[in-house]
Parts: C-alpha cells; sequence; structure tokens
C-alpha cells in the first residue's frame, strides 16, 4: 500500500532541513526530528533568539534522548534501508512525531523481545513513508533554484558532522556503561548463589562423614560377643537410613539454591521492570510539565496587542490542522498495522497450537519419571508459567502490579514449604539420631548388669535376655509403624500441595479468560460506539455542501479559541464593575449573593461578593480567583435525545479540584455543557433547547438543558440554563432541593440595589 505525501508536511520537513543547516553554521546543532517538532509547534522558534531556542530544546530533549539513541542503533540493524543517514533522520521525525509509533518503540524499548513483533510492523510502515517523503525531497531539491550565497562564512560540514557524532558516541558509551553494571550485578549474585550452594553441599558432606565415624568408634568401644543377626540388620537399616537422609539433604540444598537463584533473577527483571516505570513516569511529568509551560505561554501571548492575538488565532489554526494531519498519518499507520497484525495472529494461532502438542508430549514423558524428575517438572512448568504471564503482561499491562504480587505471593509460599520440608528432614535426622543414642545406652547398661549378675543369675540372666529381645521387638515395630504412617503423613501432604496447586492453576487460568472476555466486550463497544460516530458524523456531512463544511470548520476553529479562555476565565470578556444577584432557595430558606468583578489582573480576576443571609446583609468580601488550567482531550459525539451529537471534551483544574466537560460544538447553542464530571457530582441533559431569560434590564440567549444529576450517590432531575455571556457558570437551576437564578445584573457595582428585606 502506498504512502501518499502531504504537503503541510513535506512543507514542514524542507523548513526543518534548512534550519538544521542555518543553525549548524552558527555552531547550533540540532537534529532533523528535533527541528520538525518546533517547525509543527511554533515555527518561529526556529528564527528566534537563542535563549527561546535552547528552552525549546531543552523541553524537547528532557526524557527522549535515550530512546533516540537506542533506535539510532538497532533501526539500521532492523531495517537495512535505515542505513542511510538520510533515510535514518527521517525515520526518527515519522516515529517521535506519530503517537501510536512513539509508543509502539517506547514499548519495544522496555522489553525487547516482548514488544519486537509489534514494532516491527509499525517500522515497515515507517520506511514506506521514509521512502515515499525522502523521494519527495529528491525532487523538490532538484526542482528548486540554487540558495543565495551567503554573507557569513558556513561552518565546515566535517566539523558540524564530528561535533554531532561525538554526542552520539558519548550517549552510546553512556548507555553501554548502565547495561554492563547491571550485567556485572546479575553474574555478582549468581556467584553468590553458587557459593551458597557448595557451602550447604560441604556442609551435609561433613555432617555426613561425622556421623559415620560416630558409629564406627562407637562399634569399637564395643566388647566382642557373638553375632547377633538381629543387630546387624538394625544397625544396616541405620546405615541406610543415614545414607537416605544425606541424600535428601543433598537435594534440599540444591532445591534451596536454585529457589535463591530463581529469586535473584525475579529480583533482577522486577528491578528492570520498575525502572521502566519510573522513566516511563518520568516521561508523563515531562511531557506535563511541557503542556503547562506551553498553557502558560499561550496566556501570556494572549494578553500582549491586538497583532498578537490575530497571530495566535492563526497558529491555533495551524495547530488543528497539523493535528489533523497527524491523525491522518495515523490512521494510515494503523490500517497497515491491521493487517500485518492479523497475520501475526495467525502465526500465533500455529505457534500457540504446536506449544499445545509439544506440552502434551513433555507431560506424558514427565509422568514416566521418578521423583528425582519432578523438582524438574516443576521449574519446566514455573518457566511455562513465566511465559504465559509475561504475554498476558503485554497485552495487559495494567495487570503488571497485580501479578508481580502474585509472583512474590507463589514464591514466598514456596519457600516456606521448601523451608518446611528442610525442617522435617531436620527433626527425622535428630530423631534417628536420639533413638541410636537410647539404643547404646541400653545396651551398654544391660552389658553392665549382665556381667554383674551373670555368675549369679544364670537362669534370671536368661529370661533377662528373652525379655530385652521381646523389648527390642515391640520398639522395632513401634518404630517401623511410626516410620509408615510419617510416609503415608508425608505422602498425603505432597498430594494436598499437588491439588492445591492445580487449583490456583485453574483459578489463575479463569481469571486470565474472564479478563480477556471483558477486554473483548469493551473494545468491541468501543469500536460500535466508534463506527455509530463516524457514520453519524458522515451523515451530518452528506447533508452540508463544501460551503457549509468550510464554514462550520471555520466557526469551530474560532469557538474553540474563545472557549478555551471562557473556562479559564468566565470574567474574561466581561468589564471592571460588572455584577450579578443570585437568588437561592432551599425549602423555606432564602438567601441572596451580589458577585462582581473588582478588577482584573495578570493571570487572575479579583471577585467582591455581599451576601444577605435571612434578611441580615453581611459585609463585603474580596476573593481572588486564579485562572483554571484547560486542556482540550478530544472530540467525542453525545447521545442527547436520541440524536448523537458532536462535542469538545475538556479537562479543567481548579482548586476545587479535577472536572471533565462536554460542550457543544455547532449551532446556536454551542458551548453548552451537556454533559460534566466532578468530584462532587455529575449531570447528563437528555433535552437541549433555546430559551431566552431575562436578567434585571438584560436578557440572554440560553440553552435550557433537561437531564439526570447525581450529587452524594442520589439521582434526581434537574433543568438548567446556560449562556457563555454569564460567568458564574449557570444562569438559573431548579432541582426537587434547591432552585438557583440570577434575579438581577448591571456594570456598575456602586450602583446596585439594597437587597430585599
Amino acid at each position: 500500500m502506498s504512502i501518499p505525501v502531504v504537503p503541510r508536511v513535506l512543507e514542514d520537513l524542507k523548513l526543518a532541513r534548512r534550519a538544521c543547516a542555518e543553525l549548524g553554521q552558527s555552531g547550533e546543532l540540532i537534529e532533523l526530528w528535533e527541528g520538525y517538532t518546533l517547525a509543527q509547534l511554533d515555527p518561529a522558534t526556529l528564527s528566534g533568539t537563542h535563549e527561546n531556542l535552547q528552552r525549546k530544546l531543552s523541553v524537547l530533549r528532557q526524557d527522549t534522548m535515550p530512546l533516540v539513541e537506542y533506535l539510532r542503533q538497532t533501526l539500521p540493524v532492523s531495517l537495512p534501508q535505515l542505513a542511510d543517514a538520510a533515510a535514518l533522520d527521517l525515520a526518527l521525525v515519522f516515529i517521535m512525531t506519530t503517537p501510536p509509533a512513539r509508543d509502539a518503540v517506547v514499548r519495544w524499548f522496555k522489553n525487547p523481545s516482548g514488544s519486537r513483533d509489534e514494532a516491527m510492523r509499525v517500522l515497515k510502515t515507517m520506511g514506506r513513508m521514509v521512502e515515499t517523503y525522502l523521494q519527495a525531497l529528491k525532487e523538490s531539491d532538484a526542482a528548486a533554484p540554487p540558495p543565495a550565497p551567503q554573507s557569513k562564512a558556513p561552518v565546515p560540514a566535517d566539523d558540524v558532522d564530528r561535533a554531532l557524532q561525538d554526542r552520539i558516541e558519548a550517549q552510546r558509551k553512556a548507555r553501554e556503561r548502565s547495561i554492563t553494571e547491571r550485567r556485572t550485578k546479575a553474574q555478582d549474585d549468581a556467584a553468590k548463589a553458587a557459593r551458597a550452594k557448595a557451602d550447604a553441599e560441604r556442609a551435609a558432606a561433613e555432617a555426613a562423614e561425622a556421623e559415620r565415624k560416630r558409629i564406627a568408634a562407637e562399634l569399637e568401644r564395643q566388647s566382642p560377643e557373638p553375632v547377633d543377626e538381629e543387630r546387624l540388620a538394625r544397625e544396616k537399616a541405620t546405615a541406610e537410613r543415614v545414607a537416605r537422609l544425606e541424600a535428601q539433604a543433598k537435594a534440599a540444598a540444591d532445591a534451596l539454591a536454585a529457589a535463591q537463584r530463581i529469586r535473584l533473577e525475579a529480583e533482577a527483571v522486577t528491578k528492570l521492570h520498575e525502572q521502566a516505570e519510573a522513566d516511563e513516569e518520568a516521561r508523563r511529568r515531562a511531557d506535563a510539565e511541557r503542556r503547562a509551560q506551553q498553557q502558560a505561554e499561550a496566556d501570556r501571548a494572549a494578553e500582549e496587542a491586538e497583532a498578537e492575538r490575530k497571530a495566535h488565532d492563526t497558529a491555533e489554526a495551524q495547530r488543528a490542522r497539523i493535528k489533523a494531519e497527524a491523525e491522518e498519518n495515523a490512521r494510515i499507520v494503523r490500517e497497515a498495522d491491521r493487517a500485518a497484525k492479523e497475520k501475526a495472529e495467525a502465526e500465533k494461532a500455529a505457534r500457540l497450537k504446536a506449544d499445545k502438542e509439544r506440552l502434551e508430549a513433555a507431560e506424558r514423558q514427565a509422568k514416566e519419571k521418578a521423583e528425582a524428575d519432578r523438582v524438574a517438572k516443576e521449574k519446566t512448568e514455573a518457566e511455562r508459567l513465566a511465559r504465559e504471564k509475561a504475554e498476558a503482561e503485554r497485552r495487559a499491562k495494567e495487570k503488571a502490579e497485580a501479578e508481580r504480587l502474585a509472583r512474590e505471593k507463589a514464591e514466598a509460599e514456596r519457600l516456606a514449604r521448601e523451608k518446611a520440608e528442610a525442617e522435617r528432614l531436620a527433626k527425622e535426622k535428630a530423631e534417628a539420631e536420639r533413638l541410636a543414642r537410647l539404643k547404646a545406652e541400653a545396651e551398654r547398661l544391660a552389658k553392665e548388669k549382665a556381667e554383674a549378675e551373670r555368675v549369679a543369675r544364670e537362669k534370671a540372666e536368661a529370661e533377662r535376655i528373652a525379655k530385652e529381645k521381646a523389648e527390642a521387638e515391640r520398639i522395632a515395630r513401634e518404630k517401623a509403624e511410626a516410620e509408615r504412617i510419617a510416609r503415608e503423613k508425608a505422602e498425603a501432604e505432597r498430594l494436598a500441595r499437588e491439588k492445591a496447586e492445580a487449583e490456583r492453576l485453574a483459578k489463575e487460568k479463569a481469571e486470565a479468560d474472564r479478563i480477556a472476555r471483558e477486554k473483548a466486550e469493551a473494545e468491541r463497544i468501543l469500536r460500535e460506539k466508534a463506527e455509530a460516530e463516524r457514520k453519524a458524523r458522515e451523515a451530518v456531512d452528506a447533508k452540508l455542501t463544501p460551503e457549509e463544511r468550510t464554514a462550520r470548520d471555520q466557526a469551530r476553529v474560532e469557538f474553540r479559541g474563545r472557549m478555551a479562555g471562557l473556562l479559564a476565565d468566565p470574567w474574561k470578556e466581561l468589564k471592571v464593575g460588572a455584577w450579578f444577584r443570585v437568588k437561592t432557595v432551599a425549602g423555606r430558606d432564602e438567601s441572596y449573593k451580589d458577585l462582581g468583578l473588582r478588577e482584573r489582573g495578570a493571570g487572575f480576576s479579583m471577585i467582591v461578593v455581599q451576601e444577605c443571609l435571612g434578611g441580615r446583609t453581611e459585609w463585603e468580601k474580596w476573593e481572588r480567583t486564579d485562572q483554571k488550567q484547560v486542556q482540550p482531550l478530544r472530540q467525542e459525539m453525545v447521545d442527547v435525545a436520541g440524536t448523537l451529537t458532536d462535542c469538545d471534551v475538556y479537562q479543567i483544574v481548579s482548586k476545587a479540584g479535577q472536572e471533565k466537560v462536554w460542550v457543544l460544538l455547532d449551532g446556536p447553542l454551542a458551548g453548552a455543557p451537556i454533559k460534566v464530571e466532578s468530584p462532587s457530582g455529575s449531570f447528563l441533559a437528555k433535552k437541549v433547547e433555546p430559551e431566552t431569560l431575562t436578567i434585571g434590564t438584560k436578557s440572554f440567549e440560553c440553552a435550557r438543558m433537561s437531564g439526570d444529576e447525581t450529587l452524594g450517590g442520589k439521582t434526581a432531575e434537574t433543568t438548567r440554563w446556560w449562556t457563555a455571556l454569564y460567568p458564574l457558570g449557570l444562569v438559573k437551576s431548579t432541582s426537587p432541593s434547591a432552585q438557583v437564578e440570577s434575579v438581577k445584573a448591571g456594570d456598575d457595582w456602586t450602583k446596585r440595589p439594597p437587597f430585599p428585606s
């Protein structure tokens, strides 16, 4: 699919390229994507003062340089056509100024293996755009007249390139240094785990050797006596049990070392994710600060002379056009990305089927292995779960924190189980040693007693030996029974753990399926809403002639320029001295409040307020109101009386908190807030119609909005009257709990009539 050339984008590219060359001659090195971004936001910056340019560049470079350097290193390797320097510069322009492409490469930057396929689909589309615009630039250069001679001696091109390469090389070395430090730390952690494992094995070997030496010494101390086959059998069984305990201790040490290694690897991965999240948060904060700074500059520009106001209006129109062009570019990228994604989904389904068959074969083989292979099977299962978990993180980033907590909990439970198993083995070994000591002590006492009574009581000795034999047999039976019970208990515990693990995996799978279904349903609703809005807009556009659409678009540009200022400062279009009287009736209580514009300053208005409560007039008060922070979010369609209507969505931040407002975009009632969401409550209009209200000697053309208002968790029908000429929000509002309306107005605060008595 060919990529069309947008004339405005081509002109901005040519302007950015000329600015890079001119600034390079004066010793100021900027990259093409930086010049293009400044050309879109404020072309005057490229030819303005050095301080203003440096300030804009510092904001622009604040959180983008690591990503740009990463792309400079990886793009020529990923796409051979970007090995050319001019093509690479164009690719950086389109990636850094197109939000979908930039988000894709940011995910690639944070997770190179998990997000590579998505990034490559976007980069292939970018590659076609680079080829198209590179050819257009060459044709434009061939058709352009030769440049006029410069009076100022240019800086040699080699020096400019050398300085730029030095800066790129320094940033690359810093990045390599950071990667080397992280790898060294991971190797040190692995070495520590290996040393801990070796120490555990050495300790187990030393304990086993000490046990063998103790048994040999005990046998040497015993006096010669006739061979007792039963005693020899017990000693052989004891030796075999000691050998089993040694093997179990070694296996426990191996499992503990493997757990420590896996925990260290998980901590390293977690730290990398946390660092990436911190970088993303820093980038978002920098973007917010940059937008706030741009808003402050726009406000200062609005207070300057009439010529600057006209320039500001022109810049607003230009930004709207640039935004439309950026949306068109983003639409082209999404269309190409959708085709590539469908192909990737088919390939992914085939891979999943192959993985499923391979896992089934592995499970059949794993069932035939002995207990020693169980640890390897658990490790393989953990790795498979980790891969599935990584895939889930790529699809649903918002689940990352919950999954991290789940991993930590599972790791803690597994370590607790291993610790309990090690303690159980230690207890069994201690019990065996205690029984051996008791047995040795009993035999020693028996021998001493037999030697003392052998001469006098041979018959009693024979009876004593018979009793001791019977007692030994009883002890052996009890010991065998205890060992059998212990084995059965251990087997039951193992089966319970396996059953719990299977239930946990089933619950996690069910939860993942539920989240996937909810996500698919939400995406379907969004698609249906977007399709309905698209059809509604197409239907409206079809009813208009090209001249009417042009007039409507021009009216929207003018309306948006005025609406943002009114939302930030409702008193903006009123003269100093203007006042309004507001009457509030709640049940049987009636009160009045006068509000007027006392003075206006840079970024604030001073409001004078006087109230009459219960027939008693209060003293006048002055209240300073700072301008609100207003940010346009998007254009959205809202259902009003069964008709989808175009609205602009604004986010307003003030001392009272943050709220969102949906205002009508077209028609005589443009600007009416038909939907409001704020911390105190919300409102949604079901019906909007024009109505004229008279306040004192003034008449206002208002929008009468009937709908539902939610306050404190309760919803009630409310009617509101609104006009852009009234600075206090609503001219009138009626609800079951109260009625508020403006009853008088004037232009001179000192000539107000007295409050009603």
